[in-house]
């Protein structure tokens, strides 16, 4: 479900510029609809997770911090290389500038 929050707006941008000038009339109206429909896409997605339990939420993003490790895995590359992209990752996590006013 999470690639048609991608491929709806990435399809219709394709269509519309490989039809050209023909779609004049419809072109707005299937640009918005695709941009509309990812967003409803997205943001059910994002309420179905808020609705899970705690419990639920974590043991996902365990499975998907596994699965992750696992294509890792697949490329291949060492337990050190490993720990090396998931060191790098939390660093631009932690540098990341916080949203708001202050500074």
């Amino acid at each position: 479900m999470i690639a048609a929050v991608i491929a709806l707006p990435a399809l219709s941008a394709a269509l519309l510029l490989s039809l050209g000038n023909r779609t004049n009339k419809f072109g707005p109206w299937m640009a918005i609809a695709a941009s509309t429909s990812s967003f409803l896409i997205g943001f059910w997605q994002f309420l179905q997770m808020l609705a899970r339990p705690e419990e639920e939420r974590a043991a996902k993003q365990k499975e998907t911090a596994d699965e992750r490790k696992k294509k890792l895995k697949a490329i291949p590359l060492t337990d050190d290389q490993i720990k090396a992209v998931d060191d790098f990752y939390e660093e631009m996590r932690r540098n990341r500038p916080q949203r708001g006013g202050g500074q």
